[in-house]
């Protein structure tokens, strides 16, 4: 099915389920396989099994602890998943506490699907599925212990939720989805959680003006946001509100993210950024530039918008990471299947130049353990 006059995406329900299917069976191969054979090294990602095995010692769900100090920096949604998978056994192992993560990656490869399904129809959302799920950091990062996949589903649960209830009829209900994935999100990894709520505040904005703020209003929603968030961060300021505004919400995410970065930060973070989407970078560029000859649709346009929002936001920030930018990878794998559905097989100057560009580099990257011996 493919974008109707509108501009809101329909799909029959056989072949997206079909699709559904090898969606997983392709994910779960390249992700579940691996599971548990990560030794956990690094200090990011052993504090988050410590606060897990805290949590099934001391049973402090709400006050976990690491070297004795109650950690506050992030929500606790991925140590507590850890905690919840490692209980029947009685301790934290390298598959209890990846285990979370690989679910987390799957569930991102689904809703890309369905959401490219609703934009572009199924067969641009399978694409869509499949060169998220082989983009070098998406596979990276399903395979290390750290909140930064959860985030990915969630943002992405959103998107496709928000989409659901701008159809005609409105999808029941998904209003309020989406303010339960942007609860989870938050809960993930903080405020990154929020971007789905930007990226469609300025996509009512662009389609139907300031008025369609309105269309975010949602008294079910945002109780279920308020409730969900108050189950985490209702401990953390009982434990010290004053400390908390200080420690975490000033010097944790305000003094790290508000400020510009410098001339090198900003060049490392680009580089990362390009490496990140391999091997699928050289058609993203054709990609952008067909998103915005197709800017009047408004499914292109929700796709491209929440590429290019969250992209700004990270580029701009006092620290850009190219971790940050996972969140987006979702809309940047669809409008490649976008492209590939309706310009692909043209022949055209820049798709030779990059086509090209793909083989030099895929033989370079055979070569380059010759050159680095």
């Amino acid at each position: 099915a493919r974008e109707s006059a509108r501009g809101y995406g329909t799909t029959e329900r056989k072949p997206v389920f079909s699709r559904m299917l090898l969606a997983v069976i392709a994910s779960a191969v390249l992700t579940v396989l691996p599971l548990g054979g990560r030794s956990i090294s690094t200090s990011h990602e052993a504090r988050f099994a410590l606060l897990a095995r805290d949590i099934v010692e001391r049973g402090g769900w709400f006050e976990p602890r690491v070297g004795g100090e109650v950690y506050r920096n992030k929500p606790t949604l991925y140590p507590w998943s850890i905690a919840a998978l490692s209980l029947p056994r009685g301790r934290v192992t390298e598959a209890t506490a990846q285990a979370p993560v690989v679910a987390a990656a799957i569930g991102a490869i689904l809703f890309t699907l369905l959401l490219g399904a609703a934009l572009f129809g199924a067969r641009a959302g399978l694409w869509g599925a499949l060169i998220l799920l082989t983009s070098y950091d998406f596979f990276a990062y399903s395979q290390l212990l750290l909140p930064d996949m959860l985030v990915v589903v969630f943002v992405t649960a959103a998107a496709y939720f928000f989409w659901r209830a701008q159809g005609d009829p409105p999808g029941r209900g998904a209003l309020a989805a989406f303010y339960g994935a942007l609860a989870m999100g938050v809960f993930a990894k903080g405020p990154v959680g929020l971007l789905p709520l930007l990226v469609a505040a300025v996509w009512l904005w662009s389609e139907h003006g300031p008025g369609g703020l309105r269309r975010l209003w949602s008294p079910l929603g945002i109780g279920l946001f308020a409730g969900a968030t108050a189950l985490w961060l209702g401990p953390f300021l009982a434990i010290g509100g004053q400390s908390f505004a200080l420690d975490v919400l000033h010097a944790d995410w305000l003094d790290w993210f508000v400020g510009f970065p410098s001339r090198g930060d900003l060049k490392d973070f680009a580089i990362e950024a390009l490496l990140g989407s391999m091997p699928w970078t050289p058609l993203l560029p054709l990609a952008l530039a067909s998103g915005i000859r197709g800017w009047r649709s408004p499914g292109t346009r929700f796709a491209f918008l929440w590429f290019a929002v969250p992209l700004v936001l990270v580029a701009l920030s006092l620290n850009p990471r190219a971790r940050y930018l996972l969140p987006l990878y979702p809309a940047g794998a669809l409008l490649i299947a976008r492209w590939l559905e309706t310009r692909g097989p043209a022949r055209t100057v820049a798709g030779r130049v990059a086509g090209w560009a793909s083989l030099a580099g895929a033989l370079a990257a055979v070569a380059a353990p010759a050159w680095l011996r």
